[in-house]
């Protein structure tokens, strides 16, 4: 059985190492040291599932595309992000430090911009149809559309915390003794477990009409359009035509965080292209985005990134 994305690997110029006591021996290490990248990629694989670890330095942006075989065997990937900074463009969604990202295998097409000067750090599960079809079938009562929405609810959510976890027993684990190979799978179906568990609890909270979830989404296109400005949860009251509990409790429930986050979210994805794209000093961008206080500005961006604004000039710089 050949791992379905080595071919892939050799194209991006990754080798394969013989002996590597970085990740364990049950797995295939490749390595590669080029003008874009410096690093390795680990990978577990077997006829159910694959278990990969992205853990390189990109030198510099790069635009990674890969196009899925249409009889891939792999339906979904899971993945946890250790430290990022990119961006998915097929859905375009920003990747950053301690995120679940999840990408399935209709999309065929995997398009991903990594900025230069930044780690790639990951640890994600491919779960294959041999899976999907046998074991989750059998062990739980759930159709494939329920399946796929608890994988697409888990996509930057805070689960995070928990599959984070899972990921350092994961590269922790060194073990090569006879039956060590089900270390992995009870780690792809406890991984599996928590998604399953955390889309469950979500589907218990409130549940959304049609005339609120579209309020909501006029809230958000509002947010989007005027994020540099003081918003006033008053007026975000009288866009969705819901009192301030009300509204409170229906965003996070759609959107998995409050108001107040999605502001701010918003306002640092803005500022990280400022910061890699225009000459702006630091000071400009946080202004630009709303925020008077450069101090507030730095905190913010470095809890939602994981790194400092002053990092992301240095690094235009080189």
């Amino acid at each position: 059985m050949a791992y379905e994305f080595e071919k892939f690997l050799v194209e991006m110029g990754f080798e394969k190492l013989h002996k590597s006591s970085r990740y364990s021996d049950l797995g295939v290490t490749y390595r590669i040291k080029s003008d874009e990248m410096d690093g390795y990629y680990w990978f577990y694989d077997t006829d159910l599932f694959s278990v990969n670890i992205h853990d390189f330095l990109v030198k510099k942006d790069l635009v990674v595309c890969h196009k899925m075989s249409s009889d891939s065997e792999v339906e979904v990937t899971s993945s946890f992000v250790k430290a990022a900074h990119g961006e998915c463009l097929t859905p375009y969604l920003s990747v950053n430090d301690n995120m679940v990202f999840v990408s399935f295998r209709e999309n065929y097409t995997f398009r991903f911009i990594l900025h230069g000067g930044f780690p790639y750090f990951s640890v994600g599960v491919e779960f294959k149809k041999k899976f999907i079809n046998d074991y989750v079938t059998e062990n739980f009562n759930i159709s494939p559309n329920k399946l796929r929405k608890a994988l697409q609810n888990s996509n930057n959510s805070p689960i995070a915390r928990d599959i984070g976890k899972l990921v350092d027993e994961i590269l922790e684990y060194r073990s090569t003794s006879p039956g060590s190979e089900m270390f992995y799978e009870i780690k792809v179906k406890e991984w599996l477990r928590l998604t399953l568990n955390y889309y469950f609890e979500e589907d218990k909270k409130i549940k959304l009409n049609q005339v609120d979830d579209d309020a909501l989404k006029n809230v958000a296109s509002y947010i989007s359009d005027h994020y540099a400005s003081q918003i006033s949860q008053d007026l975000l009251c009288e866009i969705a035509l819901m009192g301030k509990t009300k509204l409170k409790e229906s965003f996070k429930s759609k959107y998995n965080m409050t108001i107040t986050e999605y502001i701010q979210r918003k306002r640092i994805n803005v500022a990280e292209h400022m910061l890699l794209n225009t000459g702006l000093s630091i000071s400009e961008v946080s202004r630009s985005v709303g925020y008077k206080s450069q101090s507030r500005f730095t905190q913010l961006y470095k809890k939602y990134t994981g790194t400092y604004p002053r990092q992301i000039k240095k690094c235009r710089k080189v």
